[in-house]
């Protein structure tokens, strides 16, 4: 995840601030507790073979073993091409029953067409996201870096015009969505909608970990700093946070881990579960 990330982070103090919230859209039911689903951001890492899969492994069994060490995986692939049902079926295939796959929304949809004149795709993108049938997670549109709140009408009616038995969460990029009052406006527009509004906890966008929730499920995007000291204590804050939050009503956590070139994704997810496990 190049989205700020900094050559160093030895000058900066990292910490989660909550703002004031009114949590009353969150369902009073707590029964069941806080599912958190830890994901990557790719399967194919080469460099993984002889560590965390076999030593042989071919490319096109990198996704079997994958899904055996994590339980979700960010799925960017989506991003750049709409898959064919086919090549979905292929792949649930590979996968266990229980893992998700969580699809970006095609850069076609959001940053060729900005959400306008976008039937056709939207159309084909869903009929790849109900092929993953049970093994579909959440899906979630990245906004581009230029789409600022002044072109917030079209993103909220497009979101407004989507099947509901599908889970959404956004990212927002552009500096403005994080100035003044202008994120908790539009946070209350997703709320009513059910949309989540993703968290992107990086070094170089410290705007862009706005702690707001406006759902009972919340994507984090975590990039980590090459197993920096600084990640064990970003986890630490965070596996501390989830807990507050489990208590007012927060039902699921997707916790997407950036390390550069995944190189150590399994290392951070070995380590967040190790701290959560603490946090019971």
């Amino acid at each position: 995840m190049k989205f700020g990330k900094l050559d160093s982070v030895e000058h900066l103090s990292f910490s989660l601030d909550v703002p004031t919230q009114d949590y009353s859209f969150l369902p009073n039911e707590r029964s069941g507790g806080l599912e958190i689903i830890i994901g990557g951001t790719v399967w194919g890492v080469p460099q993984w073979r002889g560590i965390h899969f076999p030593a042989k492994a071919k490319p096109s069994e990198f996704l079997h073993y994958y899904s055996r060490l994590f339980p979700c995986i960010e799925f960017n692939g989506s991003h750049y091409r709409i898959p064919p049902v086919a090549q979905v079926e292929k792949w649930v295939e590979q996968v266990p029953e229980n893992f998700l796959f969580c699809p970006k929304f095609p850069q076609s949809i959001s940053h060729w067409r900005q959400f306008q004149n976008c039937e056709r795709e939207t159309d084909l993108f869903f009929e790849a996201l109900f092929a993953f049938g049970k093994n579909l997670g959440t899906t979630f549109i990245q906004l581009p870096p230029h789409y600022s709140p002044s072109k917030a009408e079209p993103l909220l009616r497009y979101l407004e015009s989507l099947p509901r038995d599908v889970r959404y969460s956004v990212e927002m990029r552009h500096p403005d969505w994080f100035v003044g009052s202008v994120l908790e406006e539009y946070a209350n527009e997703l709320i009513k909608l059910n949309v989540g509004l993703i968290v992107c906890d990086t070094a170089g966008r410290r705007d862009a970990v706005h702690m707001r929730l406006t759902s009972d499920e919340l994507v984090i995007r975590f990039g980590g700093n090459d197993l920096h000291a600084s990640d064990e204590v970003r986890l630490n804050q965070w596996a501390q946070q989830l807990r507050n939050w489990e208590k007012i009503g927060l039902k699921k956590c997707y916790f997407w881990i950036h390390q550069p070139d995944s190189l150590h994704t399994v290392e951070s997810m070995n380590q967040f579960k190790e701290i959560l496990s603490n946090y019971k």
